[in-house]
């Protein structure tokens, strides 16, 4: 996902400034059921123009992985006499991924019997 949003930026004419990968969390249903998929937050920082940032997150939309833009804030950065301006946006996105949800049974009998416990006979 990392040379997916890389290459977005590059593409867009961005400076790829920063990532910040969070906590993946497992996405749930109102009764805690897991629904297959896990949430991963990620921050990104890219600066440059202001068309530039609006062709990124339109490039967002149409990467192979869902991302979701949580939020953005855009920040105009006063050039230098080595630094030209730009605009600097910080954005808070939602990557998804499939994760493997584990089933636990209710109450299920195993369909083979155990093994009798250790110095047992056939007569036990």
């Amino acid at each position: 996902m990392i040379v997916n949003l890389q290459d977005a930026a590059n593409a867009s004419g961005l400076v790829f400034a920063q990532i910040q990968p969070g906590q993946p969390t497992p996405a749930v249903d109102q009764t805690g059921k897991q629904l297959g998929y896990t949430a991963i937050p990620i921050t990104v920082i890219v600066r440059g123009e202001w068309a530039d940032h609006i062709d990124f997150v339109r490039r967002l939309d149409k990467l192979t992985r869902g991302v979701r833009v949580v939020s953005c804030s855009y920040t105009y950065r006063q050039g230098t006499e080595t630094e030209p301006s730009t605009i600097e946006g910080v954005l808070n996105l939602e990557v998804y991924t499939m994760s493997v949800v584990q089933v636990t049974p209710n109450a299920v009998t195993p369909s083979v019997p155990t093994s009798p416990p250790a110095g047992a006979t056939s007569a036990d």
